[in-house]
């Protein structure tokens, strides 16, 4: 018989694995479905969602389909048949039986994957899909046997104890063109300007699906409801087969009860912890995402600050530059050749020292820049004001939500006003170009 105090400890642990990954899981099932989704073109760094197109200039070529993507794995399996003599002890006593197998092993795999652009209607932001949870989509499923060219093609030359000679291909990739959502940590690029996702090991997901967000966001859901369902079950059915056999019935009940409040109070537990650091994981992206208004109103102020004054100089030291070569024009107009006058060749001179001073005009290429930045800007700030309201909408959600709104009041933690905006610096920027000639004539 099993000591009691051994047996409950035993029972406790098993119900507590599943418990905890599904906890662990719901975690995550909540935080994709409080996170509000980013434009390409608005990613700041933290952890994002966005769903846009697959490009990539320079992609990988598939192993066993030979298509270009920026993903794939493949795998090669080989079905076997094998015979085998063992020794069975049932109450005819010891004797041996020969049996029949059949599977499938695993004679080759592999796979590869580059950084690729994720494209919406904002913009584009790179993602390295390394390390990443990927859902991709099946591009190659074919069976062979040893006479097609496949077979030794794509596969090793060996076979495996009891092979049939059949195998089997698998690939599956993410294409371009395809429309996919990530779920990661955002960070600034080494190599330009601009933001990444990529893996992080501090961050919570990483996850890169064909299949969509809420697709994504039910498979959380059922695992961690699956995990919970078979923790609870463990814990009022495993004391019932200990002691069903060696205590009466209504014992056996008074142990299945007992493992099953048990278990209900560790999951009251762990479930308004979830919901506590729930709140305070979306109140701190609730207070990212008004720093993120900030970072871009600043970039905007400095931005414009500086390129104003470059444009306003090629505007004066052009207008200058028209204005002397209108005035030379006119000198040679006035002067027909071999009619009194000013020489003509003097005009010559002094066009040459003109070209030599400024040897392009370049103020349309300024003023293009200067709108250009100004319309990113502008956007970029958008974006962030957007993001901003999204994410506080779900927070003032979450927070009127039972039993979210229960442990909210009880930490203090108040409703988020949509953004208003204060300050000079977030004011739009008078832009004013008066260049004054720098040639008097």
């Amino acid at each position: 018989m099993i000591d009691p105090v051994i047996g409950c400890l035993c029972t406790g642990v098993v119900a507590t694995a599943p418990l905890f990954f599904g906890l662990r899981l719901a975690r995550e099932y909540r935080l994709i479905r409080d996170l509000p989704q980013s434009h390409a073109g608005g990613v700041f760094i933290g952890l994002v969602e966005v769903t846009g197109r697959v490009e990539c200039a320079r992609p990988v070529t598939s192993f066993l389909a030979e298509n270009g993507c920026v993903w794939y794995r493949y795998t090669v399996e080989e079905r076997w048949t094998r015979t085998e003599t063992v020794v069975v002890h049932d109450k005819r006593g010891s004797h041996t039986e020969t049996r029949t197998t059949h599977g499938w092993d695993t004679v080759d795999s592999g796979g590869n994957e580059c950084c690729f652009d994720l494209v919406d209607d904002t913009g584009q932001v790179q993602v390295d899909p390394a390390g990443a949870r990927v859902d991709a989509v099946q591009d190659f499923n074919q069976e062979c046997g040893r006479g097609d060219a496949l077979y030794y093609g794509k596969g090793p030359s060996t076979s495996v104890r009891g092979s049939d000679g059949i195998r089997r291909y698998r690939e599956s990739v993410l294409p371009l063109g395809l429309n996919v959502f990530v779920i990661g940590q955002a960070r600034e690029r080494a190599d330009v300007a601009g933001a990444e996702i990529a893996r992080d090991p501090h961050a919570v997901l990483f996850v890169i699906s064909a299949a969509g967000e809420k697709s994504v966001e039910r498979g959380f859901f059922w695992w961690a409801l699956c995990l919970q369902i078979l923790g609870l079950a463990l814990s009022a059915l495993a004391p019932w087969a200990l002691y069903a056999q060696v205590t009466d019935a209504q014992s056996t009940v008074e142990v299945a009860f007992t493992g099953g409040a048990a278990y209900a109070v560790a999951w009251l537990v762990g479930e308004a912890w979830l919901i506590q650091f729930g709140l305070i994981e979306l109140r701190n992206r609730v207070r990212q995402g008004w720093a993120n208004i900030d970072v871009q109103l600043k970039r905007r102020y400095d931005l414009i600050t500086r390129i104003l004054p470059v444009v306003q100089a090629y505007c004066a030291h052009e207008a200058g530059a028209q204005a002397a070569i209108a005035h030379l024009r006119g000198q040679l107009l006035a002067t027909a050749p071999g009619r009194p006058g000013p020489d003509p060749a003097g005009v010559t001179s002094q066009i040459v020292m003109l070209a030599e001073k400024y040897p392009n005009l370049q103020a349309q290429a300024q003023f293009q820049e200067l709108h250009k930045s100004l319309v990113d800007c502008e956007n970029r700030i958008s974006l962030a004001r957007g993001y901003f309201n999204d994410i506080a909408t779900n927070w003032n959600t979450r927070r009127e939500r039972v039993p979210d709104c229960l442990i909210a009041m009880v930490l203090g933690m108040k409703a988020q006003a949509l953004m208003t905006a204060l300050g000079n610096e977030q004011q739009p920027v008078t832009v004013t170009l008066a260049p004054k000639p720098d040639y008097q004539w």
